[in-house]
């Protein structure tokens, strides 16, 4: 692993926009927190502590995440005000909001609030923690909003609240937070009476998808989805092609159990309709079927974010007990993640595109690059004050406290 002399410019471009959050000490640790989380393999805090070139010790890094008094909330705000100042006054019709959830693998049984839950994808139980996130998806860019922690208690504690009732609150923090959008999206788990009914109060369009099983009551008959779509022809599906993707489409209104009068899309993506379709719905009857795809689509990015977010800023990687600590690493991943994105909108805009750098993946290598820029430069610099090899090595491993006595850092 390489060590780091300075923050990469993602990080020291923000840090104006932070600092009255923080004493001169606990800045220190943000900027190296967030930088580890971009160009670390694995981002613990000990190896973040372990990679800055005279680091402190271990427990000054630890104690900063779990023990010491910084307002995590207030440092989340400001970055949401930071992504609502960049993306500017945004057409509310061209936001949209996306809820999903996702499960965080843990292996350590002492880890505080974690539990057992049901991986869908993986057909299998995972111990760990599982989080319901919002993400805000905009023509500028798409950003992480809101998580909230489910927790695995008995429905008669007072504590308890459903996977629906988080994302209400995740809707309405998104709409308390000054976000503009018109309609939020989700899967089949989050399409409930509930959640749709609290959308509608606030004046909002959703489009969900919905199960196979799910009853409507075409012409006054009762049958489910896939019944449904068994009575259709070739012919009453339409050919359209969306962003260079072709799909086979066919919608109606029809009434659904427990929702009333929604918009049905039923969706192939094979022309001879083999394959297994995707049913999405919606509370807006006048959307046509490239408007309720393209809007869905909108959801597609929670997915990016999961995965970007778990494979290149140890969304996962914590490996504290104490949940003040997982709670201020996921905001920490977070501002990392809407850094990252900002960037392309930054003055950085004119490298990343030169140098072809546009996922998240590619951003955070990036980064890295430029910590070895920075760390070759200041091992020339080394030799230029003739400090020996030795001399350099103790620089670059031993902690501050062991070599403070006998060298000047430079």
């Amino acid at each position: 692993m390489f060590r780091i002399t300075d923050y990469p410019v993602v990080v020291k471009d923000h840090l104006d926009q932070f600092k009255d959050l923080f004493s001169k000490p606990q800045l220190s640790h943000f900027a190296e927190y967030l930088t580890g989380l971009i160009v670390c393999d694995r981002a613990n805090i000990k190896q973040i502590n372990n990679s800055f070139v005279g680091h402190r010790e271990y427990s000054n890094k630890d104690r900063f995440m779990t023990r010491a008094r910084w307002p995590e909330e207030k440092v989340d705000r400001r970055r949401i005000e930071l992504i609502k100042s960049r993306i500017g006054h945004l057409n509310p019709v061209k936001g949209c909001l996306g809820i999903d959830d996702t499960i965080l693998e843990k292996f350590g049984k002492q880890i505080e609030e974690a539990g057992k839950y049901y991986d869908h994808a993986e057909a299998r139980y995972v111990w760990g923690h599982n989080i319901v996130t919002s993400q805000y998806v905009t023509p500028r860019g798409c950003f992480p909003i809101g998580l909230r922690l489910y927790l695995k208690r008995d429905k008669k504690d007072k504590a308890f609240r459903t996977k629906i009732e988080l994302a209400q609150e995740l809707v309405e923090h998104a709409l308390l937070s000054g976000l503009r959008f018109k309609t939020v999206v989700f899967d089949a788990w989050f399409l409930s009476k509930d959640f749709v009914k609290f959308i509608e109060s606030r004046e909002l369009n959703w489009v969900g998808a919905a199960k196979s099983d799910r009853i409507i009551f075409p012409g006054g008959q009762r049958m489910n989805l896939e019944t449904f779509r068994c009575t259709l022809k070739k012919s009453d599906f339409k050919k359209i092609d969306i962003d260079g993707k072709t799909f086979y489409c066919f919608t109606k209104t029809v009434k659904m159990s427990k929702l009333g009068k929604v918009r049905l899309l039923i969706v192939h993506e094979e022309e001879d309709l083999s394959d297994t379709p995707k049913y999405l719905v919606t509370n807006n009857l006048r959307w046509e079927a490239r408007r309720i795809l393209k809007v869905y689509q909108g959801r597609w990015p929670i997915e990016t974010f999961y995965r970007n977010s778990k494979q290149n800023l140890a969304l996962e990687d914590y490996e504290m007990r104490d949940l003040v600590g997982i709670k201020r690493h996921w905001y920490l991943v977070f501002l990392s993640y809407t850094l990252l994105t900002l960037s392309s909108m930054d003055r950085s805009l004119r490298i990343w595109v030169n140098a072809n750098v546009r996922t998240i993946g590619e951003k955070c290598r990036w980064a890295a690059s430029e910590i070895i820029r920075d760390f070759t430069l200041w091992v020339l610099k080394q030799n230029s004050l003739k400090r020996s090899a030795n001399e350099i090595l103790t620089i670059v491993f031993a902690p501050r406290s062991k070599i403070g006595q006998r060298f000047q850092i430079a």
